[in-house]
């Protein structure tokens, strides 16, 4: 019971170290904007072009006969739901001025987790665990954690990568198992229809990079939150010790002007009561006293 609470309090403190500080709603807006729409946005429109220029193009099976068969269809059809939902999603990140600021968020969570399920699906596609787009996987986790301002949907967004890579590599091991019981060991080895010894390795590794790019990019937007934070402080202060540096030196000038013509008065004052005795010297000094002052 000791250790349970223990471990709760531990993830409780790494949850509250990992907390990203709230920013405002319009630096909310313009982080989305100039990430999403003006920088991202642009590169899928291209990537999505050419990658159904080259689906269109190739000719596929007619008839799927084999468990490979099946999925590459799957993944065509994956494509165009893909595609379709991108587009519904993109039409208001082309408004995001006027779209309400917690819309946005949902909209671009939205969209990293379809791009995280399209990405692996082309994984599994062009070389399953072991595909060179897993780096696309590990760009994506980068991506959350520039985007996606809160803590708690970063790591779902995050976690739903690392789920869905192991999920491609489950798929791409059954598949090339299915595939290769069709097949003699001669015929196995030269359609490259089997397993490595060391794919677990591989799978564990891959599985470790996501993670710590994961954690890492937490630590990372926080540090920077935070440090942005605190030189926003340090330059209020700053404005504000001007501010009163201005105010005390206008003060000083005001109380100076006024404090030379009382000294006068209050020094008149003070000769007509000493000298009440002598009415001519006394209008006298303070005469010539006021005329001195100015």
């Amino acid at each position: 019971m000791t250790r349970h609470r223990h471990l709760v309090e531990w993830v409780k403190n790494l949850l509250g170290a990992l907390e990203l500080p709230k920013p405002s709603p319009e630096r909310i807006r313009t982080h989305i904007t100039i990430v999403e729409r003006e920088t991202i946005l642009p590169v899928k429109i291209v990537l999505i072009a050419f990658l159904a220029k080259e689906l269109t193009q190739t000719k596929w099976l007619a008839e799927p006969t084999t468990m490979l068969d099946v999925t590459i269809e799957f993944i065509l059809s994956l494509f165009w739901a893909y595609l379709g939902f991108t587009a519904i999603l993109t039409i208001p990140l082309l408004f995001s001025h006027k779209i309400p600021v917690k819309v946005l968020q949902y909209i671009v969570f939205s969209i990293c987790l379809a791009d995280a399920v399209f990405v692996s699906a082309l994984a599994l596609m062009t070389g399953g665990y072991d595909s060179a787009l897993f780096w696309v996987l590990v760009g994506l986790v980068i991506r959350n954690a520039i985007t996606l301002p809160y803590l708690i949907p970063q790591i779902t967004a995050n976690g739903v990568v690392i789920a869905l890579y192991l999920i491609m590599g489950w798929l791409d091991i059954e598949i090339t198992t299915s595939t290769a019981e069709m097949y003699d060991e001669i015929t196995q080895r030269a359609l490259g229809l089997f397993l490595p010894d060391t794919i677990a390795d591989t799978l564990l590794l891959r599985v470790v990079i996501l993670s710590l790019t994961a954690v890492c990019g937490l630590l990372l937007k926080a540090l920077v939150e935070k440090q942005r934070i605190t030189t926003e402080e340090a330059r209020e202060f700053a404005a504000r010790q001007a501010e009163l540096k201005t105010a005390s030196t206008i003060g000083g000038k005001i109380a100076h002007r006024i404090k030379n013509p009382l000294a006068t008065i209050n020094n008149c004052a003070f000769i007509l009561e000493r000298k009440l005795y002598q009415p001519k010297r006394a209008l006298t000094l303070c005469t010539s006293h006021s005329r001195g002052s100015r």
